[in-house]
């Protein structure tokens, strides 16, 4: 995966719409993060262990680079967790799932590009909350918050979301968090223990943070991260043909698809280079029953996996046919 620098500036990249003059660019414009009459905020949903902390140092350089306020954990100031500093969250503004925003809720309230470990349910809350904490004084500027009037939040934001194997990301979390994969490797681990593991780091955490579940629930008391649950499929499914799509075992793939859709971004322009990391197995070499148990209790996010597949294909063939055309002319 992606953890390089940035080539030059993407304004200096060969874009989809180079060829379409400046209807083009004003629409490169438009859809820069808090550009226009309803100041569109830009999320980046990064599911855990996907590949999205690269992502994240690139969407904060972008920030930086366009002059715009960016709120995303361990960047910019911000901690990565909320309980590093002695401030306590206050979730009468943000979203409870998240903590951060909690306790950070005025950071939040002033950004345009969100990237972090945040859930679609994060986009209605800032929204919801900003119109009961704040409201709007006469003549004063109005905010994304304000004009976003629709019945889902989301449709008044643009977003990317990064998606993998729900198998291998459960395999990765395990290896990475987990302090019995020091001697006790995933494939050796018995049913009982695999049913554990996919309950303490959640069966279906891409219908979560996709589908308006509890994305990032956490202990507040005790500082424990709690695993992610609930959603509705039929909102995670349309997360995914809203947003911008990355598949973690086709980045460069991925890349061309965000230098099509996310003219304004770096995403699309960092070097490739393998992932670092403790080495372990893939779902490809579990034994069938293994994998069927855990397609299983996973359900949702093979489901939403496989959709993203299909998305991600349909969406390469548009920008391959349009490059094709391009050259032609």
């Amino acid at each position: 995966m992606a953890r390089g620098l940035r080539h030059e500036c993407p304004e200096q990249q060969r874009r989809l719409g180079d060829g379409l003059g400046s209807a083009a660019e004003a629409g490169t414009q438009a859809a820069l993060p808090g550009s226009g009459p309803s100041q569109r905020p830009f999320f980046f949903f990064h599911i855990p262990k996907v590949g999205g902390t690269s992502l994240r140092k690139q969407l904060v350089s972008d920030a930086k680079r366009l002059r715009r306020e960016v709120f995303s954990p361990c960047f910019g100031g911000l901690p990565c967790s909320w309980w590093s500093e002695p401030r306590q969250p206050d979730c009468s503004f943000g979203e409870a799932s998240n903590a951060m925003a909690c306790a950070h809720s005025q950071n939040a309230s002033r950004a345009a590009i969100f990237a972090g470990h945040f859930g679609t349910k994060l986009v209605a809350s800032l929204r919801d909350g900003w119109r009961a904490s704040r409201g709007v004084a006469e003549g004063s500027p109005t905010s994304w918050q304000d004009s976003c009037t629709a019945s889902s939040a989301l449709s008044c934001a643009n977003c990317l979301v990064m998606l993998r194997d729900p198998i291998d990301r459960l395999i990765d979390a395990y290896t990475f968090f987990d302090e019995r994969s020091a001697t006790l490797p995933f494939e050796e681990l018995s049913r009982g223990e695999l049913v554990d593991v996919v309950g303490s780091y959640g069966a279906n955490v891409t219908l979560a943070y996709l589908g308006d579940g509890e994305y990032d629930p956490q202990d507040v008391a005790t500082h424990t991260k709690l695993p992610p649950s609930g959603g509705d499929l039929s909102v995670a499914l349309s997360t995914v043909s809203r947003c911008s799509i990355g598949i973690f075992e086709r980045w460069a793939d991925s890349q061309a698809l965000w230098r099509a859709e996310l003219p304004w971004s770096s995403v699309g322009v960092t070097e490739v280079r393998s992932q670092k990391g403790p080495p372990h197995i893939t779902g490809a070499q579990l034994p069938a029953e293994t994998r069927d148990l855990l397609r299983q209790m996973m359900a949702a996010d093979v489901a939403l996996y496989e959709y993203a597949l299909q998305t991600f294909e349909e969406r390469l063939s548009v920008v391959a046919t349009f490059a094709r055309s391009s050259r032609l002319e």
